[in-house]
Order: structure tokens, then C-alpha cells, then sequence
């Protein structure tokens, strides 16, 4: 790191001159807000510059950039495929209702669900939903068994494996 930007990060001037502006700032006045503010803009600045110059030091090094104590961040942005989304609960607390309750996918845009009555012979499928937490079968018959599975769409597969399946009785 060159001289110049280590002593002026090491002594960091602008840290206890943010912070003593965000102390005095609440006691009002534009004034005050306003130091506060240039003397955070002055700190984001000071931190960008270590932040670029690390990362230009260490380039293609992950090592060294670990070492900086900055969070390292993946900006690959490829899609690849979906991960097996997963089962947490299968509530029937509603007549002539199920609440699939599960585990969301990285990357998943939409939930697709299905289910069986005859032990996976044939399936149902729901319209799909945008969350994988509370997904809503209904209506159900009431005395009837559900088997149901739910996958994730989007990725490079077009759609996640199915989950296992769990079944419960509609009430």
C-alpha cells in the first residue's frame, strides 16, 4: 500500500469527525446535519479508496484480499441450476385447505406445486405461487390424503428437482 494512503487511512481523521458530527446532529439544526452529512461523504470516500486499491492489489488473489477484512462479494451473475427446495410443514388448519409451508431457492422466481391423491400415480398440478413460505392448496376435499411436492423454476434447467414428497389429510 503506497505511504501516502496507508498514513492517511491509519490516522483516519475523518472517523472521529463523523462521529462527533452524527453526535452533534442531534441536536438539530441544518447546520449540523449538514457537517454531518459532508463528513460522512468525506469517510465513504476515504473507505472506496482502500476499498479499489486493495481490491487493484490483490487482483486475481483471493488469499490477500481475504486478508483486508472487506467483504468479499461474487458478481458472477450466470444462472445455474436450481438447488432441491424442501418440505418444512404441511398445515391443514383450514377446512377444505392445505398450507404448504417451505423452503425458498436462491435464484427461484416462482414455486410450482403439485400433488396426489392416488400415492404418486398421477398429479394435480396448482397454479404456481411467488413465495415458497405459505403456498395455499384450495379447495381440497376434506377426509381426503394429499401427497404434494413443489419445485423451483428458473435457473439454467428451466426448474429445480422436485421436493420429496410429504402427504397429509385434508380436514
Amino acid at each position: 500500500m503506497p505511504h501516502s494512503l496507508l498514513a492517511t487511512f491509519h490516522s483516519l481523521p475523518r472517523m472521529p469527525r463523523f462521529v462527533a458530527s452524527m453526535t452533534d446532529a442531534r441536536k438539530l439544526g441544518t447546520d449540523r446535519t449538514r457537517a454531518k452529512k459532508l463528513a460522512k461523504q468525506a469517510l465513504v470516500d476515504l473507505l472506496l479508496k482502500l476499498a479499489f486499491y486493495c481490491q487493484g492489489e490483490a487482483i486475481h488473489n483471493l488469499a490477500a484480499l481475504l486478508t483486508t477484512g472487506f467483504e468479499i462479494i461474487n458478481t458472477n451473475r450466470a444462472s445455474g441450476p436450481l438447488d432441491q427446495p424442501s418440505i418444512l410443514d404441511l398445515l391443514n388448519n383450514v377446512s377444505g385447505q392445505i398450507t404448504v409451508r417451505g423452503n425458498g431457492v436462491v435464484n427461484g422466481r416462482m414455486y410450482r406445486v403439485r400433488s396426489s391423491t392416488d400415492a404418486g400415480k398421477t398429479w394435480t398440478e396448482w397454479p404456481d405461487f411467488t413465495g415458497a413460505r405459505l403456498m395455499v392448496l384450495k379447495p381440497t376435499v376434506p377426509g381426503t390424503v394429499y401427497m404434494v411436492q413443489f419445485c423451483a423454476m428458473g435457473g439454467s434447467t428451466g426448474q429445480s428437482p422436485w421436493s420429496n414428497p410429504v402427504s397429509a389429510m385434508s380436514i
